[in-house]
């Protein structure tokens, strides 16, 4: 809201103005009155009386020199500085060109658009800036010129016919494109907007175009919307034909892309939707490979598997037809985080993560290769092999920097993951602030809060890891998919077990299940029941661990999951301890040892050593094996008893000593 001056503050900022002298007291009465104590229109009405030779000087005072005409004074702003360009007659019209220009303008540009010779335009500018109407910075040719205030580009530029409005924009436009390449390259959106005010739309639809793929490379997602509806409503102006409907639909797939990074998926259904009439018309498989892989991506994040696959399914088979490498690949990797989400093995996540990488690394498309080296680190992650996914995740980096991709270089953050699950705890953390300091939006930055606060967990700090993953959380319900909010969700409820927080995670996690259920999202199911089971079994409800980590162990193991499979083995061993079964002990002891060694985590190996040994000790001293706290650590956050990695307890294959 505008600052209101009192009738005392407006008299002084009149007597400002004309440089200490009084006005009538009438004179002042009508500006107090029509200004309504606005700062700005004080000052532009007092500066009209001055120029509109009404008043003349007498002593220390200004009188008028006659009766005061009823429309001596103007009802609006508007109506003063119109009324005082008129004053400046001749030079009008370099005011209303300037104002075409924009509010701030150079001296180089108005000096190529204006067919003035150089010192009737100086002259111009210069009466200009004695007006008051203009600053100049700089001396010309190097100057540079701003209108005082918006309101006075407004009205010289709205005082222009509408004609010459658009021959003027036309003009500005051509000069732009032959004499000012770098403001073409650097600002498209200021070339949209002098062809669209020229109704040259053929021409304001590409540097629209151009304009909203600038502003999405820079994470600006809500600008890139911006000028795309803007290109949407000049190719409705359009005839009828075939070429126009390839360009709307163009347009719409670029603005389904930009919702993605805005987390507004329903809103891509929705518009895609609408275009499958001009889809089926049109015939184009390059088209329908890129409809169809948006509408299979957006399905899949909103956790509709059968709409997901049928959509991606189809976008892979246009691809082909088309033989647009680029979009194959991104089909594949698209792919490649479907099978993690619904279920598939992940040996087939990973193999079509895998051919994204090949098909992009052909192509230009640096964007969409770092998002398949991403899917492959992920894919990797969860098959629970840590090597390839750092090997990944460093290509990852290196792109990044190498095409200055902030999210790139913010989603190596799952090397940080990698290191602190397999217990390289520092580096994972270290990996992860790194990339946080690099996320180029709220979209990145729930992801790797999340990574860092799983981080914390796997390195016992859980006070950091709950509040960490608790504002992950939140961000991730604003922008990431109902698999993504799960998952870190699963995080969070295990922060809370070994926070010793057993209601809280008892809850997060009975919810998390529920969703991941309703979405049939295998890994979240599988997680779910991993961790239900460590609570239940801290709680002392054994029968109901039990349950829930023999589901976890056939859904990681249908999967392929073999770190998570792994740890269920190591979580179910000490529920088996707890039950004093000794059997299911040594075998569930075995099968962890041998899929860590496998997987070469020798920290975990060292940790199922160190529970061998721990229940060998207590079976030789008859103490009750009792129940089994968050403080035991086995699957997640690291084993409190301390022996020596010696390997006791275990045979050369790995197995544990004792197990058939």
């Amino acid at each position: 809201m505008l600052n209101r001056l009192s009738k005392k503050e407006c008299a002084t900022m009149v007597m400002k103005v004309t440089g200490g002298k009084s006005l009538p007291s009438e004179v002042l009465e009508q500006i107090v009155a029509k200004t309504d104590g606005v700062p700005l229109f004080v000052e532009e009405l007092t500066k009209n009386l001055l120029e509109s030779g009404l008043l003349e000087e007498q002593g220390e005072r200004l009188v008028l020199s006659g009766p005061l005409p009823a429309f001596a004074i103007p009802a609006s702003l508007q109506d003063s500085l119109m009324a005082r360009l008129d004053r400046l007659a001749r030079v009008k019209d370099v005011a209303q060109l300037a104002a075409t220009l924009g509010r701030a303008f150079s001296h180089e540009l108005l000096t190529a658009v204006t067919r003035l010779k150089d010192d009737a335009l100086n002259d111009a500018l210069a009466q200009l800036v004695a007006a008051g109407l203009i600053y100049r910075r700089g001396v010309p040719p190097a100057a540079t010129y701003e209108f005082k205030h918006a309101l006075v580009q407004d009205t010289a530029y709205q005082s222009l016919l509408k004609s010459t409005r658009q021959q003027y924009h036309q003009r500005i436009a051509r000069v732009l494109e032959d004499r000012f390449a770098q403001i073409v390259e650097s600002q498209p959106e200021l070339l949209a907007h002098h062809y669209s005010e020229a109704h040259l739309a053929d021409e304001a639809i590409g540097y629209w175009q151009k304009a909203a793929e600038q502003a999405a490379e820079r994470a600006g997602y809500v600008e890139a919307l911006a000028h795309l509806a803007k290109a949407l409503e000049l190719i409705k102006t359009l005839p009828d034909t075939l070429d126009r409907a390839k360009e709307e639909l163009a347009v719409c797939l670029c603005q389904a892309e930009a919702l993605h990074f805005l987390g507004r998926r329903e809103e891509i259904v929705d518009l895609l939707r609408e275009q499958q009439e001009r889809l089926e018309r049109l015939g184009n498989p390059s088209l329908a490979g890129q409809y169809y892989f948006w509408l299979g991506w957006a399905h899949a994040w909103l956790g509709h598997r059968a709409e997901a696959a049928e959509n991606l399914s189809r976008s892979l088979a246009e691809a082909t037809r088309s033989g647009d490498e680029a979009l194959l690949g991104r089909v594949h990797r698209a792919l490649a985080l479907e099978c993690t989400y619904s279920g598939r093995p992940l040996d087939e996540a990973v193999s079509h993560a895998r051919q994204g990488v090949a098909l992009l690394e052909r192509t230009a498309d640096q964007f969409w290769f770092s998002q398949a080296l991403f899917a492959l680190s992920y894919c990797c992650y969860f098959a629970g092999d840590f090597d390839e996914t750092l090997a990944a995740t460093t290509r990852l980096d290196t792109l990044g920097e190498t095409i200055g991709s902030r999210r790139a270089r913010a989603e190596s953050a799952m090397g940080g993951l990698a290191y602190a699950t397999r217990g390289e705890w520092m580096a994972g953390i270290d990996a992860c602030e790194r990339a946080l300091k690099l996320s180029p939006d709220l979209f990145e930055t729930a992801f790797v809060m999340a990574c860092l606060g799983k981080a914390y967990s796997e390195a016992g700090d859980v006070s950091r890891a709950v509040a960490t993953l608790e504002q992950a959380t939140q961000l991730a319900d604003q922008v990431r998919s109902r698999q993504w909010r799960a998952y870190f969700r699963t995080w969070l409820g295990e922060a809370y077990f070994l926070n010793n927080q057993l209601d809280q995670a008892q809850d997060v996690l009975d919810q998390t299940l529920a969703v991941c259920t309703d979405i049939k999202y295998a890994v979240g199911i599988g997680w779910c029941h991993h961790l239900l089971g460590r609570v239940s079994q801290a709680r002392g409800e054994l029968s109901a661990a039990q349950h829930h980590l023999d589901e976890a162990v056939k859904i990681f193991r249908l999967l392929g999951a073999k770190f998570e499979l792994a740890r269920t083995h190591l979580a179910r061993a000490e529920l088996s301890n707890a039950q004093g079964d000794s059997k299911r002990v040594r075998d569930d002891l075995g099968e962890a040892h041998r899929l860590f060694d496998v997987l070469r985590t020798p920290k975990y190996v060292e940790r199922t050593q160190q529970l061998a040994r721990k229940f060998r000790a207590r079976q030789g001293s008859g103490c009750p094996a009792g129940r089994e706290g968050p403080e035991s650590g086995a699957g997640a956050g690291g084993c409190s008893d301390g022996e020596g990695p010696n390997g006791a307890g275990f045979r050369g294959d790995g197995r544990a000593s004792g197990s058939s």
